[in-house]
């Protein structure tokens, strides 16, 4: 199976290890352009349930337009396509003007991303209603240590670790700590 959307990923440089991309869209459905031509319905029954693949290959004699089909039909799981569903078959030659290379980011999108991949940085609204939160917390004897938004990575978590080529999205600790910390509380209040 060929996805020619993850082909039209860029690569970049992390934690000294290369990898894809996934956040750049490469294959993007215009229903409103002349591309976007239906050329058919497919109802799914029980022999396709979660498969685009076969899907693919009934409609278009290859497995490689699997990416089309969910385009086409808003589907970001594949599991989710089930027994009576009506899928949109659009014409593949017409739609492989949908793919694109993405463009080199602007500098604003870079600070964008940047946001995510370098939690320290916050815009300063956000650092004001940290540094308020914190006023809070120092107040209160069970009050956190440190506060930061859910989205902010705590001092000691990573966001994601290698392992064997695959990526595993790391544990929410903070979740850890208030569980042990309510259930301390609650013990207390028990005495």
């Amino acid at each position: 199976m060929i996805f020619k959307n993850l082909d039209l990923k860029d690569t970049k440089q992390f934690r000294g290890e290369t990898i894809l991309d996934l956040a750049e869209p490469t294959l993007i459905i215009d229903t409103q352009s002349r591309k976007f031509k239906v050329t058919r319905l497919f109802l799914v029954n029980e022999h396709y349930v979660m498969r685009p693949d076969l899907i693919s290959f009934a409609v278009y004699g290859s497995p490689d337009y699997v990416d089309i089909i969910l385009k086409a039909n808003q589907i970001s799981n594949p599991f989710t396509i089930d027994i009576g569903d009506i899928l949109l078959i659009i014409d593949k030659d017409l739609a492989q003007g949908f793919y694109k290379k993405p463009k080199k980011p602007k500098t604003e999108i870079d600070q964008t991303k940047s946001l995510f991949l370098n939690p320290e940085r916050a815009s300063k609204k956000d650092i004001a209603r940290i540094k308020s939160l914190q006023k809070i917390a120092d107040r209160k004897s069970n009050g956190a240590s440190q506060v930061k938004p859910t989205n902010l990575k705590r001092p000691g978590e990573d966001t994601f670790t290698f392992a064997g080529g695959n990526i595993k999205i790391a544990d929410y600790k903070s979740n850890k700590k208030i569980a042990e910390t309510f259930n301390k509380t609650r013990q207390n209040k028990l005495k």
